[in-house]
């Protein structure tokens, strides 16, 4: 019985041996069969058929604005001074005086009951020129009355419309006060500039006046302004009898 029992055993355990081996050679055969290479054909990728993984949904950045800096305003080039040409000595035999006039000024006409002259470097601008006026005085003045005549003098300016001063000087000597002043003022419209130098001695009185139409007109004349008032010549002697009354 137990020898049966172990012949029967023997028998299964080699048939069990035989089926293994006989899946391991199908297995075998079937991964032999699907490991065979197949033959592919690879195509070449051209260059237009290549696209972007994804495209970029940002806004491109504005290309920079150039910077055009402004043309700046032309420069108005500067007015040079007058020149001289010649210059001759003209008097007023009435007035006791003479300056030298540049030539191409003219003498304006003599208004009436204005004590004195007038010189227009532009006849056409009757508004710029040079004036000299006299006057007699009722009595004699010397040094010691200088502040008052100052204050007089200033006050006067004063009352012109829209007067504004610039500077002013006064000098006083035994017999002689100078008085001096540059201002502007207004009148009909326009904004004149001055400079004003009255000279007094005894009893006579000078009052010379330049004046531009404006200030740049005056500027431009102001080198021979300067030198008519610095170089005239007055006639009249130091030390005169005063009339009785201020007759121009």
């Amino acid at each position: 019985m137990n020898t049966n029992r172990t012949i029967l055993f023997a028998l299964i355990a080699l048939l069990a041996l035989t089926g293994c081996q006989t899946l391991s050679q199908v297995d075998l055969a079937r991964a032999e069969s699907i490991a065979t290479p197949v033959s592919v054909r690879v195509e070449p990728i051209l260059m237009n058929e290549v696209q972007p993984i994804s495209q970029s949904t940002s806004t491109p950045l504005p290309e920079p604005t150039p910077v055009i800096e402004p043309t700046p305003a032309p420069t108005q080039a500067k007015r040079e001074g007058p020149r001289y040409t010649g210059v001759h000595l003209e008097g007023d035999s009435d007035l006791g005086f003479a300056v030298w006039l540049p030539s191409g000024w003219v003498v304006a006409e003599k208004e009436p009951g204005v004590p004195g002259v007038m010189y227009l470097p532009n006849p056409l601008d009757p508004e710029t020129f040079l004036k000299v006026e006299k006057f007699q005085l009722s009595t004699s003045l010397h040094g010691a009355d200088s502040q008052a005549l100052h204050q007089a003098f200033i006050a006067e300016l004063t009352a012109l419309p829209g007067f504004e001063l610039e500077s002013d000087e006064t000098w006083a000597g035994d017999y002689i006060i100078s008085l001096d002043a540059r201002f502007t003022f207004d009148h009909d419209g326009l904004r004149h500039k001055s400079w004003i130098r009255r000279v007094s001695y005894g009893c006579t009185q000078y009052t010379l006046t330049a004046q531009g139409i404006d200030a740049d007109e005056f500027e431009y004349w102001l080198p021979m302004f300067y030198n008519m008032i610095a170089t005239i010549q007055l006639s009249d002697p130091l030390l005169t009898e005063c009339p009785s009354a201020n007759i121009p």
